[in-house]
């Protein structure tokens, strides 16, 4: 009896540390040079999404070397990495208020695409691995 507790602890101890490395492998993670077009405006960013701990994070900047883009500063909380998809939620707070954003999409290759909700519409976003 005893030993049998040890060899199931033994195991979910094993299956418990290898989660860590399996969502280092995601193919979502890392950094993508991303476009969207919302009301006739094609914004150009940067988008980095990362593990640590067993938490994911996401940033949006302007492009490395990009002095055009006016990429506004955000929160991005909510992140969530699924095999090859990802979901988080950003808001932007300009001028008179915030707007709030909801990210979902996915990984092929090298290329990503969301679907992006808000009080503004419906967008699409694509994105291109940086590294």
């Amino acid at each position: 009896m005893m030993k049998t507790v040890r060899l199931a602890a033994l195991a979910m101890g094993t299956s418990l540390i290898a989660m860590p490395a399996a969502a280092q492998d995601s193919p979502v993670l890392g950094s993508w040079n991303t476009e969207i077009e919302i009301q006739g405006n094609t914004n150009l960013a940067k988008l980095t999404i990362a593990e640590s701990g067993g938490s994911y994070t996401a940033e949006i900047v302007n492009r490395d070397g990009d002095t055009t883009s006016n990429v506004p500063d955000s929160t991005i909380t909510d992140v969530v990495v699924d095999g090859t998809n990802f979901s988080f939620k950003r808001s932007i707070s300009q001028g008179q208020g915030s707007t709030d954003f909801t990210y979902e999409g996915s990984v092929d290759g090298n290329s990503l695409r969301a679907d992006v909700t808000s009080q503004m519409g419906n967008f699409e976003l694509t994105g291109t691995r940086i590294d």
